[in-house]
Protein backbone atom coordinates (compact mmCIF):
# COMPACT_ATOMS: atom_id res chain seq x y z
CA UNK A 1 0.00 0.00 0.00
CA UNK A 2 1.03 3.31 -0.97
CA UNK A 3 2.13 5.56 2.50
CA UNK A 4 1.30 8.89 3.13
CA UNK A 5 3.15 11.63 5.46
CA UNK A 6 1.29 14.29 6.65
CA UNK A 7 4.04 16.77 8.62
CA UNK A 8 1.58 19.71 10.03
CA UNK A 9 -0.50 21.05 12.38
CA UNK A 10 -2.80 19.58 14.93
CA UNK A 11 -5.35 21.52 16.91
CA UNK A 12 -8.17 21.33 19.39
CA UNK A 13 -11.12 23.43 17.76
CA UNK A 14 -13.63 25.22 20.07
CA UNK A 15 -16.59 25.94 18.49
CA UNK A 16 -18.98 28.49 20.09
CA UNK A 17 -22.31 29.81 18.67
CA UNK A 18 -23.80 32.73 19.54
CA UNK A 19 -27.20 34.67 18.12
CA UNK A 20 -24.44 37.27 16.78
CA UNK A 21 -20.93 38.21 17.25
CA UNK A 22 -19.99 40.35 20.62
CA UNK A 23 -18.36 43.47 19.90
CA UNK A 24 -15.04 44.56 21.70
CA UNK A 25 -16.20 44.65 26.00
CA UNK A 26 -19.52 42.73 25.32
CA UNK A 27 -19.96 39.54 27.45
CA UNK A 28 -22.46 37.67 25.88
CA UNK A 29 -24.02 34.37 26.86
CA UNK A 30 -23.49 31.15 23.88
CA UNK A 31 -25.75 28.68 23.42
CA UNK A 32 -23.83 25.83 23.18
CA UNK A 33 -20.15 24.79 22.42
CA UNK A 34 -17.99 21.93 21.35
CA UNK A 35 -14.49 20.80 21.66
CA UNK A 36 -13.39 18.65 18.20
CA UNK A 37 -10.03 17.98 16.95
CA UNK A 38 -8.51 19.76 14.51
CA UNK A 39 -5.40 21.75 12.37
CA UNK A 40 -4.97 21.42 8.46
CA UNK A 41 -2.29 18.79 9.04
CA UNK A 42 -4.62 16.53 11.36
CA UNK A 43 -7.78 17.37 9.18
CA UNK A 44 -5.96 15.85 5.91
CA UNK A 45 -4.69 13.22 7.29
CA UNK A 46 -8.00 11.90 8.56
CA UNK A 47 -9.55 12.23 4.99
CA UNK A 48 -6.59 10.35 3.46
CA UNK A 49 -6.82 7.41 5.94
CA UNK A 50 -10.70 7.24 5.77
CA UNK A 51 -10.25 6.82 1.66
CA UNK A 52 -7.73 4.04 2.55
CA UNK A 53 -4.65 5.30 2.11
CA UNK A 54 -1.42 4.38 4.89
CA UNK A 55 -0.98 7.55 6.40
CA UNK A 56 1.67 8.55 9.44
CA UNK A 57 1.41 11.84 11.34
CA UNK A 58 4.02 13.95 11.99
CA UNK A 59 4.29 17.02 14.31
CA UNK A 60 4.01 18.60 17.87
CA UNK A 61 1.55 18.58 21.11
CA UNK A 62 2.03 19.64 24.10
CA UNK A 63 2.29 17.49 27.08
CA UNK A 64 -1.73 18.24 28.27
CA UNK A 65 -5.03 16.71 28.16
CA UNK A 66 -5.36 17.51 24.34
CA UNK A 67 -2.59 15.46 23.24
CA UNK A 68 -4.54 12.42 24.97
CA UNK A 69 -7.19 13.39 23.03
CA UNK A 70 -5.52 13.56 19.70
CA UNK A 71 -3.33 10.72 20.06
CA UNK A 72 -7.04 8.36 20.39
CA UNK A 73 -8.79 10.34 17.62
CA UNK A 74 -5.71 9.81 15.12
CA UNK A 75 -5.35 5.70 16.52
CA UNK A 76 -9.17 5.66 15.98
CA UNK A 77 -8.44 6.34 12.63
CA UNK A 78 -5.90 4.07 11.66
CA UNK A 79 -3.26 6.88 11.53
CA UNK A 80 0.19 6.14 12.93
CA UNK A 81 1.12 8.10 14.97
CA UNK A 82 5.07 7.59 16.66
CA UNK A 83 6.33 9.80 15.16
CA UNK A 84 4.73 12.74 17.00
CA UNK A 85 6.49 14.67 19.49
CA UNK A 86 5.33 15.85 22.97
CA UNK A 87 6.43 19.36 23.82
CA UNK A 88 6.91 19.76 27.35
CA UNK A 89 6.89 24.00 27.06
CA UNK A 90 3.95 25.04 25.52
CA UNK A 91 0.25 23.84 25.08
CA UNK A 92 -1.47 21.46 22.31
CA UNK A 93 -2.55 24.07 19.60
CA UNK A 94 -6.18 25.37 20.19
CA UNK A 95 -8.24 27.32 17.37
CA UNK A 96 -10.90 29.19 19.34
CA UNK A 97 -14.07 29.81 16.77
CA UNK A 98 -16.96 32.16 17.25
CA UNK A 99 -19.86 31.28 15.03
CA UNK A 100 -22.75 33.39 14.45
CA UNK A 101 -25.66 33.01 11.66
CA UNK A 102 -23.85 35.51 9.46
CA UNK A 103 -20.32 35.56 10.51
CA UNK A 104 -17.27 34.37 12.26
CA UNK A 105 -14.07 35.06 14.68
CA UNK A 106 -11.38 32.57 14.56
CA UNK A 107 -8.49 32.79 16.98
CA UNK A 108 -5.62 30.75 16.69
CA UNK A 109 -3.04 29.52 18.98
CA UNK A 110 0.10 27.73 17.87
CA UNK A 111 1.12 26.50 20.32
CA UNK A 112 3.24 23.22 19.87
CA UNK A 113 2.67 23.68 16.48
CA UNK A 114 5.55 26.32 16.74
CA UNK A 115 8.03 23.41 17.79
CA UNK A 116 7.77 21.85 14.54
CA UNK A 117 11.26 23.62 13.82
CA UNK A 118 14.32 22.56 11.48
CA UNK A 119 15.79 19.87 14.10
CA UNK A 120 12.41 18.18 14.38
CA UNK A 121 12.39 17.81 10.64
CA UNK A 122 15.57 16.15 10.47
CA UNK A 123 14.45 13.57 12.76
CA UNK A 124 11.92 12.62 10.10
CA UNK A 125 14.08 12.19 7.03
CA UNK A 126 13.59 8.01 7.59
CA UNK A 127 9.94 8.71 7.29
CA UNK A 128 10.12 10.82 4.63
CA UNK A 129 12.43 8.15 2.60
CA UNK A 130 9.93 5.45 3.19
CA UNK A 131 7.04 7.36 1.91
CA UNK A 132 5.17 7.76 -1.54
CA UNK A 133 4.23 11.26 -0.36
CA UNK A 134 4.51 13.80 2.07
CA UNK A 135 1.43 16.61 2.55
CA UNK A 136 2.41 20.07 3.52
CA UNK A 137 0.61 23.13 5.12
CA UNK A 138 1.63 26.70 6.14
CA UNK A 139 0.38 25.97 10.45
CA UNK A 140 3.74 25.20 10.81
CA UNK A 141 6.72 27.47 10.83
CA UNK A 142 7.32 27.99 7.31
CA UNK A 143 11.60 27.78 7.39
CA UNK A 144 10.25 24.06 8.58
CA UNK A 145 8.26 23.71 5.24
CA UNK A 146 10.56 24.61 2.87
CA UNK A 147 13.70 22.44 4.70
CA UNK A 148 11.59 19.26 3.77
CA UNK A 149 10.18 20.27 0.59
CA UNK A 150 14.17 20.59 -0.38
CA UNK A 151 14.74 16.89 1.24
CA UNK A 152 11.89 15.52 -0.84
CA UNK A 153 12.79 17.44 -4.02
CA UNK A 154 16.39 16.22 -3.39
CA UNK A 155 14.89 12.76 -2.77
CA UNK A 156 11.96 12.47 -5.33
CA UNK A 157 9.33 12.14 -2.89
CA UNK A 158 6.33 13.54 -4.19
CA UNK A 159 4.94 16.59 -2.59
CA UNK A 160 1.50 18.25 -1.50
CA UNK A 161 1.95 21.83 -0.56
CA UNK A 162 -1.43 23.25 0.31
CA UNK A 163 -0.13 27.01 1.30
CA UNK A 164 -2.92 27.82 3.54
CA UNK A 165 -3.31 29.80 5.92
CA UNK A 166 -2.19 32.05 2.80
CA UNK A 167 1.00 33.92 3.19
CA UNK A 168 3.96 35.07 0.82
CA UNK A 169 6.07 32.22 -0.39
CA UNK A 170 9.27 31.94 -1.91
CA UNK A 171 8.39 30.93 -5.68
CA UNK A 172 11.16 28.44 -5.98
CA UNK A 173 9.69 26.12 -3.94
CA UNK A 174 6.80 25.92 -6.03
CA UNK A 175 8.57 24.60 -9.09
CA UNK A 176 9.85 21.61 -6.22
CA UNK A 177 6.51 20.85 -5.26
CA UNK A 178 4.60 18.16 -7.30
CA UNK A 179 1.00 20.00 -6.90
CA UNK A 180 0.54 23.38 -4.89
CA UNK A 181 -3.25 23.30 -3.92
CA UNK A 182 -4.32 27.52 -2.96
CA UNK A 183 -7.55 28.89 -3.29
CA UNK A 184 -8.27 31.90 -5.12
CA UNK A 185 -6.94 34.08 -2.01
CA UNK A 186 -4.21 32.42 -1.04
CA UNK A 187 -3.20 32.13 -4.75
CA UNK A 188 -3.11 35.66 -4.80
CA UNK A 189 -1.23 36.48 -2.08
CA UNK A 190 1.64 34.49 -3.56
CA UNK A 191 1.11 35.68 -7.12
CA UNK A 192 -0.37 39.30 -7.10
CA UNK A 193 -1.91 38.19 -10.61
CA UNK A 194 -4.67 36.76 -12.51
CA UNK A 195 -5.30 32.92 -11.66
CA UNK A 196 -5.62 32.98 -15.23
CA UNK A 197 -1.86 33.73 -15.80
CA UNK A 198 -0.42 31.84 -13.15
CA UNK A 199 -2.53 28.64 -13.79
CA UNK A 200 -1.21 28.64 -17.19
CA UNK A 201 2.44 29.52 -16.45
CA UNK A 202 2.46 26.16 -13.81
CA UNK A 203 0.64 23.68 -15.95
CA UNK A 204 0.02 20.53 -14.10
CA UNK A 205 1.71 21.80 -10.80
CA UNK A 206 -1.12 24.49 -9.59
CA UNK A 207 -4.57 23.83 -8.88
CA UNK A 208 -6.83 26.05 -7.83
CA UNK A 209 -9.72 25.12 -5.22
CA UNK A 210 -12.70 27.53 -5.68
CA UNK A 211 -15.19 26.09 -3.62
CA UNK A 212 -18.74 26.07 -4.90
CA UNK A 213 -17.28 26.90 -8.38
CA UNK A 214 -14.85 23.56 -8.28
CA UNK A 215 -10.93 23.73 -9.29
CA UNK A 216 -8.93 25.04 -11.93
CA UNK A 217 -5.96 23.99 -13.62
CA UNK A 218 -4.06 24.32 -16.78
CA UNK A 219 -3.19 21.24 -18.91
CA UNK A 220 -0.42 23.14 -21.36
CA UNK A 221 -3.08 23.74 -23.94
CA UNK A 222 -5.96 25.15 -22.24
CA UNK A 223 -7.47 26.38 -18.66
CA UNK A 224 -9.69 23.10 -17.13
CA UNK A 225 -12.50 23.67 -14.83
CA UNK A 226 -13.46 20.87 -13.09
CA UNK A 227 -16.97 21.71 -11.98
CA UNK A 228 -18.47 21.30 -8.03
CA UNK A 229 -20.53 18.39 -7.15
CA UNK A 230 -23.69 19.43 -6.10
CA UNK A 231 -24.46 19.39 -2.61
CA UNK A 232 -26.27 20.85 0.11
CA UNK A 233 -24.64 22.99 2.23
CA UNK A 234 -24.55 22.45 5.60
CA UNK A 235 -20.58 23.04 7.40
CA UNK A 236 -18.27 24.06 4.85
CA UNK A 237 -15.49 23.82 8.08
CA UNK A 238 -12.88 21.03 6.30
CA UNK A 239 -13.68 21.34 2.97
CA UNK A 240 -10.06 22.60 1.72
CA UNK A 241 -8.65 19.74 4.11
CA UNK A 242 -10.83 17.04 2.28
CA UNK A 243 -10.03 17.63 -1.19
CA UNK A 244 -6.29 18.14 0.04
CA UNK A 245 -6.48 14.81 1.47
CA UNK A 246 -8.65 13.16 -1.91
CA UNK A 247 -6.31 14.47 -3.85
CA UNK A 248 -3.05 12.64 -2.45
CA UNK A 249 -5.24 9.61 -2.16
CA UNK A 250 -6.13 10.04 -5.91
CA UNK A 251 -2.55 11.05 -6.91
CA UNK A 252 -1.19 7.86 -5.13
CA UNK A 253 -3.97 5.76 -7.07
CA UNK A 254 -2.42 7.08 -10.36
CA UNK A 255 -5.35 8.92 -11.81
CA UNK A 256 -5.26 11.63 -14.28
CA UNK A 257 -5.02 14.97 -12.60
CA UNK A 258 -8.80 15.68 -14.32
CA UNK A 259 -9.80 12.63 -12.78
CA UNK A 260 -7.72 13.67 -9.51
CA UNK A 261 -9.39 16.73 -8.86
CA UNK A 262 -12.83 15.46 -9.88
CA UNK A 263 -12.42 12.77 -7.12
CA UNK A 264 -11.08 15.74 -4.68
CA UNK A 265 -14.42 17.58 -5.74
CA UNK A 266 -16.60 15.09 -4.90
CA UNK A 267 -15.16 14.44 -1.36
CA UNK A 268 -15.23 17.56 -0.51
CA UNK A 269 -19.15 17.82 -1.46
CA UNK A 270 -19.60 14.85 0.84
CA UNK A 271 -17.83 17.06 3.34
CA UNK A 272 -19.85 20.17 3.54
CA UNK A 273 -22.64 17.79 3.26
CA UNK A 274 -22.90 17.22 6.70
CA UNK A 275 -21.34 19.35 10.26
CA UNK A 276 -18.10 19.63 11.43
CA UNK A 277 -14.11 19.00 9.48
CA UNK A 278 -12.84 15.09 10.57
CA UNK A 279 -16.16 13.85 11.50
CA UNK A 280 -17.71 14.76 7.95
CA UNK A 281 -15.21 13.19 5.84
CA UNK A 282 -16.26 10.37 3.97
CA UNK A 283 -14.97 6.61 5.11
CA UNK A 284 -14.37 4.74 1.41
CA UNK A 285 -16.98 2.36 1.61
CA UNK A 286 -19.69 4.80 1.78
CA UNK A 287 -18.56 6.46 -1.55
CA UNK A 288 -20.12 5.71 -5.07
CA UNK A 289 -17.41 6.02 -6.86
Amino acid sequence: MKKITVIGSMNIDMLVQVDKLPVPGETMQCHNYEILPGGKGMNQAVCAAKLGAQVTMAGCLGEDMYRTFLLETLKQNKIETKHIKAVKETSTGMAIVTTSNTDNTIVVVPGANAYVDKSYAASLKKLILASDLVMLQLEIPLDTVYEIIDFCYENAIKVILNPAPGKPLLLKYIDKVTYCIPNETELQLIFHKPYQEVLKEYPGKIIMSAGKDGAYFHDGEKLVHCKAVPAKVVDTTGAGDAFNGAMAVATLAGKTLEEAVNFANQIAAFTISYKGAQGAMPDIDKLIL
